[in-house]
């Protein structure tokens, strides 16, 4: 089998990079709070209500993925 290679233009190979970065980067509630100008009951309120996914690792202790919070952004964002 021959294997193919794909050559990306500068600007893509950096946009590549930084979504490989984000998708390990992981936020805490206040992080997300503060990213998204809500207070942190608003962030248990979107957990409760399963707007945004989350990674529960204790009671206490809830992490988020930080693509998936852009993607939220992305998805909450109305066109004018």
């Amino acid at each position: 089998m021959k294997k193919s290679v794909v050559r990306l233009a500068p600007d893509a190979l950096k946009l590549l990079q930084i979504k490989l970065e984000k998708m390990n980067e992981f936020l805490t509630k206040k992080e997300v709070a503060e990213k998204l100008r809500v207070t942190t009951r608003t962030i248990n309120n979107y957990m409760a209500q399963g707007k945004l996914s989350f990674i529960r690792l204790s009671p206490k202790i809830v992490f988020f993925r930080a693509t998936e919070i852009e993607a939220f952004l992305e998805e909450s964002t109305v066109a004018a």
